[in-house]
């Protein structure tokens, strides 16, 4: 039922990045043609569905960030963060459900 706890690299954070950051590029760039068209609003081939993935992708972009950030300050100030907390938390559960 919850998150699938999963190690993430330094190297998988910047190739996700960058492919963001591509994107994020690529919208950026209609945008700005559609402005220089006189074009500030079009009917486009997107449904509301893709909008609300698209914001779901920035939410958990956000969440992923601010965890990370956490997680090294607790590391710098050698201290448990929240994320190892919950992460130590569910490892115990699924321990249980194993016995």
């Amino acid at each position: 039922m919850g998150n699938k706890i999963n190690e993430v690299s330094e190297v998988q954070l910047r190739t996700t990045a960058d492919a963001l950051i591509k994107a994020a590029g690529k919208l950026l760039e209609v945008a700005e043609k559609m402005h220089a068209s006189g074009i500030p609003e079009e009917n486009l081939p997107w449904n509301k569905r893709q909008f609300d993935c698209l914001d779901v992708i920035v939410t958990s972009s956000n969440k992923v960030a601010e965890a990370i950030d956490g997680l090294i300050l607790a590391k710098v100030q050698k201290r448990d963060s929240h994320s190892d907390k919950v992460i130590a938390r569910r490892i115990n559960r699924q321990k249980k459900k194993q016995v």
